[in-house]
């Protein structure tokens, strides 16, 4: 909990604390009950407006990954602005990664050491609409090969 107190003293945004505890062994769900009151200890109510509304989303795919899915493992989501999407999947250098991907074919990937800061940081750049399992070979049976 130190850490969350030091890292918000210093003005690191909420994605940063994740990432920071994560690389310390801590994994913390990034709209957690324990973000929530340091952001309130603080007085930031002008991020809590936006954070109680993307907890209920962020809460409803945790609950969907956790009890229909094989965890975060092959979990895909679509971007709220832009025609892409993101799927966790495991990576031969780290534990997992999410890859990004359009009609057009791979547009970008992350690698992580866990499912939790992979899902998180998919979640906060944009990827927060829950697809299902078969998108991405369904999106990528459409690209052209060269």
């Amino acid at each position: 909990m130190r850490v969350w107190v030091y890292l918000q003293l210093l003005g690191a945004s909420i994605r940063l604390m994740v990432h920071v505890c994560a690389i310390l062994g801590v994994n913390m769900y990034l709209y957690s009950d324990e973000t929530r009151q340091i952001l309130e200890d603080f007085g930031q109510f002008d991020i809590l407006k936006d954070f109680d509304k993307d907890k209920i989303v962020y809460d409803e795919i945790v609950k969907m990954a956790e009890s229909k899915c094989k965890g975060f493992d092959g979990l895909t989501l679509k971007h709220t602005k832009y025609g892409r999407w993101a799927v966790i999947t495991p990576d031969p250098y780290y534990l997992c990664r999410y890859t990004c991907f359009d009609e057009k074919g791979l547009i970008s990937h992350g690698s992580y050491h866990n499912y939790i800061q992979a899902f998180n940081d998919a979640f906060q750049t944009g990827y927060q609409e829950l697809c299902s399992p078969d998108t991405f070979d369904r999106v990528a049976n459409n690209w052209n090969t060269l």
